[in-house]
């Protein structure tokens, strides 16, 4: 209980006490009556009243008016002793010194005295100057006596004064601030009191939750109640002095709200919980600041996954290129010797075969890195889906059955057509093998969408787009769908959840998306289905569709020059060496940049061309190039790399290149480049 409290209460019990003491005197009765009498009443009395927890005086109520007795409380209270106020006129005047002020008090003085139970309270002068506020009660007694009780309310009208004032600050705090305090009675349930914050967030009037207390708790989510109820509980048996929950709501008008709610207990005298206060704030910002902090966290953890991931696909690749050059050109060098009736032919066909899918899955890997992109072209994704329909047809059999549905006008798109003819083909594969043996129905639509940041929260990539108009290309299949875990792991590299493939499909898309600066979203459910949509930066430009040609210039493959060949890999050179050999040409070898700077400023003048590996140790190939042209700013070279000629080509920025192959390439590939440079030159 707080001191003002106290100080309250002990007044009031005092004024009690008080009060009963003087009933008692006031009461005539065949016992007392005949003890009042002369010298020997004063003394009873005096003794009665000298113990009386209020200031009281008996004064006669003769002309004289003479005071016959004060208690020392009342001398405690006033500071006047007998001997100071020796008459009831004495003490008024003293009481009273304004006269004004004085008149009113002598005008109402019989009347408040003749009245039963009245209470008055004057602002009396005492001893010390000092006026205080005094709750006066007289009382008349037989043979001509009077009883004058008084009691200091001073105390108690300053501690009512700060209990008004206080309430009515907590009062405003309680109708502006925007949290609900709460009073709850515990035995019978019931709210006692709801700031009005309860109808902004609940969304119901005040005056409803105090008829029907459990309108409190009606609108929460059910997943959330027996955690909540179950501490709540604890609470109204005393098992816990606070109560603590956060839990949903639902609205009337269909709105959700995060509450924090926070109580703690009030016991009365005998220790038994009987109220509970407390304040409940809606903390719905929190919570979706704190979901989209989370969902921001596992995007950048994505993110940053699936970069060194990329990272260690495109170095892969790389290296696995420069060892299929190995294989690929041997072969290709040994079928060039091999007749075409020779036995051993067809084996060496059968390791050029399998070096040609071993390259494929290279340059998948090489897309997923978002470095494999080729031929940049305007495309229509529409025209293009309608080119390779066949090839999807025969791609899913009989599983499923493939419909389309495509907007009438859609804008260009930039991208290579090989690599976006990779990402259908993967995306429509996957579709069939979600769908299986049971049969479905496998939609491609394709359209176009105004992107804001909110719809790119939710894909792969979206998150540094630039925002308008995208061009989109959506597969949608009728299969099992997938669960959360599954769906977070989908565009791994070499995960996958069928019996046998290399996990390597969808990873490509994300890549190739990803280095045509688009983004991918998707919708699955187990058992509802998959929806895969690629979206591509939209052009305000004609489409062009321009068809993928693998055949290259025929003519006679001998040729005449000097070559010089730049690889830091050996079984590079030896075969690059000898396709060019074979193509007629003579060949300087340098197995780095700095020995191709010496090779070239001594042979430099017969140097025809050079082959120049990019990747190298020490002095890769845009150093090595550098130095060559200041040695002759006319010297010819022909790039390659185990990476696509687009990252090629931007490592190189505005230097002038003759020429790019990609590794592992064929000898007709790489002597038609060089026919192609030496010819230019000649």
């Amino acid at each position: 209980m707080r001191d003002e409290d106290k100080t309250r209460e002990q007044l009031l019990h005092e004024l009690r006490r008080a009060r009963e003491r003087v009933a008692e005197l006031e009461s005539p009765s065949d016992s007392y009556a005949p003890v009042i009498t002369g010298e020997r009443s004063v003394d009873l009395l005096a003794h009665a009243l000298q113990h009386a927890p209020c200031g009281a005086v008996v004064a006669s109520t003769d002309t004289a008016g003479e005071i016959l007795f004060v208690n020392d409380e009342f001398s405690r209270i006033t500071g006047y002793q007998l001997t100071d106020v020796p008459t009831v006129a004495t003490w008024i005047e003293r009481a009273y010194p304004d006269e004004t002020y004085r008149s009113q008090v002598v005008a109402n003085w019989g009347r408040d005295a003749s009245e039963a139970g009245r209470d008055v309270i004057y602002r009396v002068t005492c001893a010390d100057g000092v006026r205080r506020p005094l709750l006066l009660r007289a009382a008349l007694l037989p043979h001509k006596r009077m009883v004058i009780t008084l009691l200091d309310v001073g105390d108690l009208q300053r501690v009512e004064k700060e209990l008004r004032e206080s309430e009515e600050r907590l009062r405003q705090i309680a109708e502006t601030i925007d949290q609900v305090f709460w009073i709850v009675q515990g035995e019978p349930f019931a709210v006692l009191y709801a700031s009005p914050a309860f109808e902004e967030i609940w969304g119901r009037p005040v005056e409803d939750l105090l008829a029907d207390g459990h309108l409190w708790s009606a609108p929460m989510f059910e997943e959330d109640r027996p955690a909540v109820m179950a501490t709540w509980e604890d609470c109204l048996a005393g098992r816990r002095p606070q109560w603590r929950g956060e839990y949903r709501i639902r609205r009337p008008d269909g709105d959700v709200r995060w509450i924090e709610d926070s109580g703690n207990e009030v016991r009365d005298s005998e220790g038994r919980v009987y109220r509970i206060t407390g304040v409940a704030k809606d903390i719905t910002a929190r919570k979706t600041a704190e979901t989209d902090r989370r969902e921001m966290e596992q995007r950048i953890h994505f993110a940053q996954k699936m970069e060194s991931l990329g990272v260690l696909a495109g170095g892969v690749a790389h290296d696995f290129n420069n060892l299929l050059m190995g294989i690929l050109g041997n072969a290709d060098l040994a079928l060039l010797e091999l007749s075409d009736t020779a036995s051993a032919r067809a084996h060496v066909e059968g390791i050029e075969h399998a070096a040609r899918r071993a390259a494929d899955l290279a340059r998948q890997l090489l897309a997923y890195s978002g470095k494999g992109r080729f031929v940049i072209d305007r495309l229509d994704l529409r025209v293009l889906l309608e080119d390779i329909a066949h090839l999807m047809e025969a791609t899913i059999a009989r599983r499923a059955e493939l419909r389309h549905v495509h907007a009438e006008e859609l804008p260009a798109i930039e991208g290579d057509v090989t690599q976006i003819r990779q990402v259908i083909m993967n995306l429509v594969t996957n579709a069939a093998d979600a769908i299986g043996e049971g049969g479905g129905t496998i939609t491609l639509s394709t359209g176009v969408l105004s992107c804001d940041a909110e719809f790119f929260r939710d894909t792969y990539f979206g998150d540094d787009l630039p925002l308008g108009d995208y061009a989109y290309l959506e597969v949608a299949d009728t299969g099992g769908g997938m669960s959360a875990e599954t769906r977070d792991r989908i565009f791994e590299p070499f995960f996958t959840t069928k019996f046998t493939g290399r996990g390597l499909g969808l990873a490509a898309v994300l890549g190739i998306v990803k280095g045509h600066h688009g983004a991918v979203k998707v919708w699955s459910e187990e058992g509802a289905g998959t929806t895969f949509r690629a979206l591509f930066p939209a052009i305000d430009q004609r489409a062009t569709l321009l068809e993928e040609s693998m055949s290259l210039e025929t003519g006679e493959m001998q040729g005449i020059g000097t070559v010089l060949l730049v690889d830091d890999e050996p079984m590079v050179r030896e075969v690059a060496e000898a396709m060019l050999i074979h193509g007629g040409y003579d060949v300087i070898t340098a197995e780095g940049g700095a020995e191709a700077v010496e090779q070239f400023r001594e042979h430099g003048s017969m140097v025809d061309c050079v082959l120049l590996d990019l990747a190298m140790p020490g002095m890769d190939g845009l150093e090595t190039f550098r130095a060559l042209r200041e040695l002759d700013g006319n010297v010819r070279v022909l790039l390659t790399s185990g990476y696509s000629e687009q990252e090629a080509l931007t490592r190189f920025g505005y230097e002038t290149l003759a020429g790019f192959i990609q590794k592992p390439y064929h000898a007709s590939t790489l002597l038609d480049a060089v026919r192609r440079i030496l010819k230019v030159r000649g």
